[in-house]
């Protein structure tokens, strides 16, 4: 499952996702622990966004996310508000974009 990170005025300022068995609260601890990336007591909430997507398209999703909603800072020295790297190195696309065409097809033209 794919989430967005929020500020308490709906800004999107990170996007990712859920790892194996990891919950709402497992991630929310996890990112509140990594310097100023999350914090509820600011208003910070997590969006999960529910969808049965394989691996692969969850992983181009992350990172079209990231872009639309402008969320890659880099590394900025002790900002970790937002996205420090791109979810996909860009040298991956095409292998992914390829996965995902050969998905489209095999489910006659459409992907969720």
């Amino acid at each position: 499952m794919r989430f967005r990170a929020k500020d308490k005025d709906d800004n999107i300022y990170y996007s990712g996702m859920f790892g194996g068995g990891e919950t709402v609260e497992s991630v929310e601890y996890r990112h509140s622990r990594n310097g100023n990336r999350f914090n509820k007591d600011d208003g910070d909430y997590l969006d999960p966004i529910p969808d049965s997507r394989t691996y692969g398209e969850a992983r181009l999703l992350e990172h079209r996310l990231t872009q639309e909603n402008k969320a890659y800072i880099g590394r900025r020295e002790g900002d970790f508000r937002g996205n420090r790297q791109n979810p996909l190195a860009e040298r991956s696309m095409p292998e992914y974009e390829g996965y995902e065409a050969r998905l489209k097809q095999l489910r006659g033209g459409s992907c969720p």
